[in-house]
């Protein structure tokens, strides 16, 4: 270029860079001995390629026709109206139509960075990656070797963790749809046009366990219906360790119906009333996390232990409960935070003064305290981050 000649270089994308996103490869390919301008259009084609044959690393394959001279030249997207350069083409794959193939923007911002900073140790180099956006994150991540991946769990400095490991999974989901697309062009005659036949084909299914959850915290509601006089609503706040071990902490309100003036089962007479109580308590159990492709499902077993106020019109009693709670958690993507639904059945074994209604089971005496045995079917709903 001329001295004279303004060189205003063009910003790095921060596009997310999927399948189907439209794109220009600019240029130098030359024509016959000389080299000429061009700019050609298409879209991407596969977001995550890799290749033994190019070091296994991930790349961007593109529909935009380059030829040789066109290396070096920008895969650029619009943002804004401007272009943004997406990655820089490399390579074209031969004695096929369109295919061209790029590194991608996060691998040159990562090259720029260390070439500017040639003393920074690898700890400071993906430190510059602190205060990226959580959407650069996804997309930035995905593009990752496995080496880079590593360190960055093992920083010590506050990451968006829940996109890292989100980032994890959708390149999972990648893979085993490149694993197909792969089967399907190896069939004779489908290679030309084995993405668009691919597109309407079902993916494989991706089953694991998962201990290392993306939001390991929730809090929610829950709801037992016990025994069809029982009636049990509380709220909670929900840690996961390991992601295999639960706890949590909740308070709630007891509805029942019970005989306040100590009504004793051979009066022919009970005088039932509906009693309110308010109980606090924790639990303790474990689960089972399965992931299937984004979706988590969490069988589960717990045990709660609870104790409060039971308030009648003349009376006021302690109350102390124990719920053993067997059921599934399922765990839907949404954004940065997962919405949680459950079932589950309970078994209430409580402990009161104040004789409950005769469809709770009632047990032997001890003491003066009588033992009720409630029990029926529950619901949750809650917000996992």
């Amino acid at each position: 270029m001329p001295d004279d000649c303004p060189q205003v270089p063009l910003p790095l994308s921060t596009t997310v860079i999927d399948d189907g996103l439209s794109i220009v490869a600019a240029g130098f390919p030359g024509l016959g001995t000389k080299a000429s301008w061009q700019m050609t259009q298409g879209i991407i084609s596969n977001a995550s390629m890799r290749h033994e044959d190019l070091g296994n690393q991930t790349l961007i394959q593109h529909t935009a026709p380059i030829d040789p001279g066109s290396s070096g030249g920008p895969l650029l997207v619009k943002e804004n109206g401007k272009y943004h350069i997406a990655g820089i083409n490399t390579w074209k794959a031969v004695g096929r139509e369109n295919v061209g193939i790029a590194i991608p923007v996060t691998d040159v911002a990562t090259f720029l960075y260390e070439l500017d900073t040639p003393d920074q140790t690898d700890q400071q180099v993906l430190a510059q990656l602190e205060n990226r956006t959580a959407e650069e994150w996804a997309r930035m991540y995905a593009h990752l070797p496995d080496s880079t991946r590593e360190q960055l769990r093992e920083q010590e400095w506050s990451l968006p963790m829940d996109i890292v490991f989100s980032a994890d999974r959708e390149q999972e989901r990648l893979d085993s749809q490149k694993a197909a697309r792969k089967s399907h062009s190896n069939k004779k005659g489908t290679t030309k046009n084995s993405s668009t036949k691919n597109s309407g084909r079902k993916q494989a299914t991706t089953v694991r366990v998962d201990t290392d959850l993306n939001n390991p915290n929730a809090a929610g509601i829950y709801y037992d219906y016990l025994s069809a006089t029982t009636h049990e609503v509380a709220a909670f706040y929900e840690h996961q360790w390991w992601g295999v071990l639960v706890t949590d902490i909740h308070i709630g309100s007891l509805i029942a119906e019970a005989n306040v003036a100590g009504y004793n089962f051979w009066d022919p007479t009970p005088q039932w009333k509906t009693i309110g109580g308010v109980v606090f308590g924790g639990t303790l159990g474990a689960q089972l996390p399965i992931t299937i492709d984004r979706f988590l499902l969490c069988p589960r077993v717990t045990q709660s232990f609870t104790g409060g106020p039971m308030i009648g019109a003349d009376h006021v009693k302690i109350a102390f409960l124990l719920d053993t709670r067997a059921g599934l958690d399922f765990r839907i993507p949404v954004g940065n935070v997962e919405l949680v639904v459950g079932a589950h059945y309970t078994f209430n074994y409580s402990f009161c003064d104040l004789p409950f209604r005769e469809t709770a089971y009632k047990t032997p005496t001890i003491g003066s305290m009588n033992h009720y045995l409630h029990h029926g079917f529950g619901v949750k709903l809650a917000v996992g981050f």
